[in-house]
């Protein structure tokens, strides 16, 4: 067929083109159309969901549905394959910002009940409309164990529960044990409303050494809700009874608590220490390695049936020594050179020191005579280097049968020179 410029008209003249054309712009706004897909993101094999009704209004009138037959403006979608095809030409005669802006709404029908959920009409501009598995009125939350080690842990028991007071919705709850046979559980409760709230766990943990962990509560929105394994790392503590077991102490009962106040968890133990046990170690699981607070308190008998309260201290590390180390010494020469031991036929001398709150308490005696005149040390470790002062007191017993005393309740010298005092 030639080209309609290559012919003439009767005349001879050649056919123009602009006489027998008309340029048209297609995107012309009487061409335009809004066209929108609609699906349901929904696993209705699964979920108790039977149907979800969407129905579209563009400017106040039902939307035409594109299948045949279909009725206007409303599609029933039943499978997640299915769509609903709606389109229409764009009015030219509303507002510039409202001529590509449609409304939807959709009833949920379920199954085994004839009640159903109503969505508010909603206003869009979307060219695919997809219905959620959170708005079509079903909470539905798989539950399964993350890195949980079974070897430790026997059964993990979980309190989940949901709760909307705006949407008059709850409070639902579910209490249940995951174990190793059995690992998985699903919440599902239809609401009737959409899933817009956080629901709330907390996990409490059975060891098979017969302890017992529980976690502080946490939130959650996802669907597949994984319990891990809370303890990032084990905590070990040695302590040690640091005192004098043979002749001061007999026992040591110390009560020991870990606590992290950030993730709620408390863990404790009672211990006592003797001289058949002089320590003793702990190790317990922690949640975050770089938190919680060891503190201890408690009491110690003594030997002469007396008691000391420990009170309570945080330990710095993970070494516990009670009463703590020793953190000097008190040494203490008796020199007896000044003594007139033609006069005085014997010596004897008491060095004693006190530290109630570190348990410590020494006395000791030393005798001197014509015989036995040589200089003796006293040597003590203190654990407090402030308390550094000790008692002495030094009996003359003189030929004459008389008895003379000397001596400090309060010194810190290194060296005691012994004289005889006068006669009183």
């Amino acid at each position: 067929m030639p080209n309609i410029t290559s012919l003439t008209d009767k005349s001879g003249n050649p056919v123009r083109w602009e006489d027998y054309s008309v340029q048209v712009d297609l995107d012309d706004p009487f061409f335009r159309q809004l066209r929108v897909d609609t699906y349901v993101n929904a696993d209705f094999a699964h979920l108790p969901i039977h149907s979800v009704e969407v129905k579209l209004l563009y400017n106040e009138k039902p939307m035409p549905n594109m299948a045949e037959g279909a009725p206007e403006g409303e599609v029933v979608l039943s499978k997640p394959e299915d769509v609903g095809h709606f389109g229409t030409y764009i009015d030219t005669s509303l507002e510039q910002g409202k001529q590509w802006k449609y409304q939807y709404s959709y009833q949920v029908n379920y199954q085994g009940t004839s009640q159903i959920y109503q969505s508010p009409v909603i206003e869009t501009d979307e060219g695919n409309l997809t219905i959620g598995v959170d708005d079509v009125g079903i909470l539905s939350v798989q539950i399964a164990p993350g890195d949980i080690n079974w070897d430790q842990v026997t059964q993990v028991q979980v309190k989940l529960s949901y709760e909307d007071p705006e949407e008059n919705v709850g409070p639902l709850e579910d209490d249940f044990v995951l174990t190793k046979d059995k690992p998985t559980h699903l919440f599902q409760e239809v609401i009737f409303k959409p899933f817009r709230k956080s629901y709330r766990y907390q996990a409490k943990y059975f060891m098979k050494d017969g302890r017992e962990y529980q976690v502080k509560e946490q939130e959650g929105r996802a669907k597949n809700l994984f319990i891990n394994n809370p303890f990032a790392g084990l905590k070990s503590v040695k302590v040690i009874a640091g005192g004098d077991l043979k002749n001061r102490i007999a026992n040591i009962f110390l009560d020991l608590k870990y606590t992290d106040d950030a993730n709620d968890y408390i863990q404790s133990r009672s211990v006592v220490l003797n001289a058949g046990a002089p320590f003793t170690d702990w190790s317990f699981p922690v949640i975050n390695e770089s938190q919680g607070k060891l503190t201890y308190s408690g009491n110690a008998m003594l030997t002469d049936g007396t008691s000391r309260a420990i009170d309570l201290k945080t330990a710095d590390s993970g070494v516990i020594i009670v009463p703590k180390p020793y953190a000097g010494f008190i040494d203490v020469l008796v020199v007896t050179d000044l003594v007139d031991f033609t006069a005085c036929k014997l010596v004897r001398v008491t060095l004693s020191y006190q530290d109630d709150e570190n348990l410590i308490r020494e006395q000791k005696d030393y005798i001197f005579s014509p015989a036995k005149k040589e200089s003796q040390a006293w040597h003590i470790g203190i654990c407090d280097q402030a308390k550094n002062q000790y008692a002495w007191e030094a009996h003359f017993f003189m030929l004459d049968n008389s008895q003379r005393k000397a001596g400090a309740t309060a010194s810190s010298e290194q060296t005691i020179v012994l004289e005889v005092p006068p006669a009183s």
